[in-house]
């Protein structure tokens, strides 16, 4: 592979137009190679802003050209794993959006096969390499001392849509697999520790509250609702440990009460924002207070879905991440032994609803055992 790699992208809709697309096109060791969707009219649309060698309705045809060299998945969520399969047996690295798979069989197919075709997998668990989180795991790092408890919040108003395909169990798996999976992934990540239990209350499509215990004797509760305010911030997350207090406020700002006697505070910009200054504030700085004050501003003038206020995830990171593990053999931000992590804890999850009680979670249920221990980097 030369040192610029080739990007094909099959399922080029809302997610992936606005996201993917433009991270890749603006990529120094990226290129738009091959845009495939049924939708002609859409290719046409991608075409004309990302400016791609190749479009196609045929996924089969991009797999197949070698000159592609990773693959974005952009499908719905059902369709990711046999999508990923086709793609890595066609030795093809892969881009796939959470959730990786629906199920423990589609995990293991896909876990199997990406390690015996030797291709890399990022899936989008943009959440850990989001500037806002890094700096607030290096913080827990230093302060962590003794048990630890964490509370995770992510709580978003999309009542208004309740066709939304992610809370049919059959073809979206509801919003615990469709969504949950991020903070599942995001908790392991944070905490160090694989799970070893996890009891869930509250319906299968949505609206549950879940608590992880973690090998370490580390206890994680987190709240999944679709039943929020429209402008309040979607996600917060608070850890307590070694008498300090670290509180990460829908990635915008990070507090921390560290003991003895040091307090922290920083701010981080919105990655999108659309909203014009407010009173008394400029610029595009970020903080959790901007964002209450914006979010007022959106509401007033009914234009919360025009004008997005959005802060930095860390899609574009993730992505520059796993290209320097595609170039120098570096560690990929989160593979397939996560994406199947994910998807057990999950269904586990979902499984503890059902039973009314806690359940176990064992590591050959996600096959760590299979994780590679070496890849060779491209020359």
């Amino acid at each position: 592979m030369s040192r610029t790699i080739n990007a094909g992208f099959l399922g080029v809709g809302n997610f992936i137009g606005k996201t993917h697309l433009p991270h890749v096109f603006d990529h120094p060791r990226l290129r738009v190679h091959t845009l495939c969707d049924q939708r002609e009219d859409l290719l046409d649309q991608r075409a004309a802003r990302f400016a791609p060698l190749k479009t196609t309705t045929d996924y089969r045809a991009m797999l197949d050209d070698p000159e592609v060299d990773l693959v974005f998945i952009g499908t719905r969520g059902d369709q990711h794993a046999r999508f990923v399969v086709e793609a890595a047996r066609c030795g093809k690295h892969v881009v796939v959006e959470k959730p990786m798979t629906h199920t423990q069989e589609e995990s293991e197919q896909v876990v199997k096969t990406v390690v015996e075709n030797d291709v890399r997998l990022l899936v989008g668990f943009n959440r850990r390499s989001a500037e806002a989180t890094r700096q607030t795991r290096a913080l827990f790092t230093q302060v962590r001392d003794g048990p630890v408890s964490i509370y995770y919040r992510i709580v978003t108003d999309i009542m208004h849509a309740p066709d939304y395909y992610a809370f049919d169990l059959a073809r979206g798996g509801g919003h615990m697999i469709m969504e949950g999976v991020h903070v599942l992934d995001i908790l392991t990540w944070l905490v160090g520790s694989e799970p070893v239990r996890i009891y869930a209350q509250g319906a299968l499509a949505s609206d549950d509250s879940v608590m992880i215990t973690f090998a370490d004797g580390t206890v994680a509760t987190f709240i999944l609702s679709r039943n929020g305010g429209q402008c309040y911030p979607k996600e917060a997350m608070e850890i307590y440990t070694g008498r300090s207090t670290i509180v990460l406020d829908h990635f915008c700002e990070l507090r921390a009460d560290v003991y003895p006697d040091r307090f922290v505070r920083k701010t981080w910009p919105f990655r999108f924002d659309e909203v014009d200054d407010v009173p008394g504030r400029t610029g595009r700085d970020g903080g959790i207070e901007l964002h209450y004050r914006k979010s007022a501003v959106l509401r007033e003038s009914n234009a919360y879905w025009d004008k997005p206020l959005e802060p930095d995830k860390g899609h574009y990171d993730a992505l520059d991440r796993f290209t320097d593990a595609l170039l120098h053999g570096t560690p990929a931000p989160c593979d397939e032994i996560d994406g199947a992590r994910a998807t057990c804890m999950g269904l586990k999850a979902l499984e503890s609803i059902r039973r009314n009680a806690p359940v176990d979670v064992r590591e050959e249920e996600y096959f760590l055992h299979l994780r590679r221990t070496k890849w060779t980097a491209m020359s």
